[in-house]
C-alpha cells in the first residue's frame, strides 16, 4: 500500500467519526477496524496511533503528522499481519436516494470541509457567531453519505442553483461557495454566496422543489459537482 492509498484510508476514518471538534479524539485499532473516536470512548487497552483534539483532524494534519501515523501503522499492520483497505474504515451512516426528503444531505467531503470552516474561524468567530452556529447545527442534524451517492437534485457546495420567487416569478442564480471564495457583489448576474450568508445557510442542503420561507422556490439545480463526476470540487 502507497503513501496515497494510506492517507485516504486514514482520512475516511476521520470523516465518519470526528463529531465534535473540542473534543480530544485517536486514531486506534478497535472493534477490528481502523477508527477516529474520542479518547475516553472505552477503558479497555487497544493499539493507538495518534492523538490530538477534533479541530487538528478538522483543519487537516501536518506533514510530520502524516509520517508519524504512516510509521506507526505500517509497523502495527506487520506485527499483525494485517492489510488495511477501505473496508478497515468503520462504515458510514448513509441516507441514499430513499432519504426522507425533508432531512438535509451532506455529503463526507462537504462535511470535512465545512469542519474546518468552524474549526478556524479564529477572530472572525464573534462576528459570524450566528452563521457558525447555524452551520454546525446544520451538519449535526444532516444525513451524512458519499459523494457518489447524493442524489443529484440535492445543493451541495460550489453547486449552481436557480432560485425562483413564488409571488413575483422573479429568479437569480447562486452558487454555495466557501467563505474565502464569495463575491459579495449581490448585483452581479450570478452570486456567489458563501455558506456562512444566510442564502448560502438557506440554500445548502435542500432539493429541487424546496421552498424557503415559504415564498422562494429551489427552482433548477444548473451544476453539481458530484453529478458532474467531480468528488473533490
Amino acid at each position: 500500500m502507497n503513501s496515497e492509498q494510506l492517507h485516504q484510508i486514514v482520512q475516511k476514518a476521520i470523516r465518519k467519526q470526528l463529531r465534535d471538534e473540542g473534543r480530544y479524539y485517536h486514531l486506534c485499532w478497535w472493534k477490528e477496524k481502523l477508527r477516529c473516536l474520542p479518547t475516553m470512548h472505552t477503558k479497555d487497552a487497544h493499539p493507538v496511533f495518534f492523538m490530538a483534539p477534533g479541530e487538528t483532524f478538522a483543519a487537516g494534519l501536518s506533514e510530520h503528522q502524516w509520517r508519524l501515523i504512516e510509521r506507526r501503522l505500517a509497523d502495527f499492520c506487520e506485527s499483525r499481519q494485517i492489510e488495511l483497505s477501505a473496508a478497515s474504515a468503520a462504515p458510514v451512516r448513509t441516507a441514499g436516494a430513499g432519504a426522507p426528503r425533508g432531512r438535509t444531505q451532506v455529503t463526507e467531503f462537504d462535511l470535512f470541509r465545512l469542519r474546518a470552516v468552524l474549526a478556524t474561524a479564529g477572530r472572525r468567530k464573534a462576528l459570524l457567531a450566528g452563521p457558525l452556529k447555524q452551520l454546525q447545527k446544520v451538519l449535526e442534524q444532516a444525513d451524512i453519505v458519499a459523494p457518489q451517492e447524493i442524489p443529484r437534485d440535492v445543493v451541495t457546495m460550489n453547486s449552481r442553483v436557480r432560485l425562483k420567487d413564488s409571488h413575483s416569478q422573479q429568479d437569480m442564480v447562486v452558487t454555495v461557495v466557501f467563505p474565502g471564495d464569495a463575491q459579495p457583489d449581490t448585483t452581479a448576474e450570478f452570486l456567489r454566496a458563501s455558506i456562512l450568508t444566510p442564502i448560502g445557510l438557506s440554500v445548502f442542503g435542500r432539493r429541487v422543489g424546496d421552498e424557503l420561507d415559504g415564498k422562494i422556490r429551489v427552482d433548477e439545480l444548473l451544476f453539481q459537482p458530484e453529478a458532474a463526476g467531480n468528488f473533490d470540487l
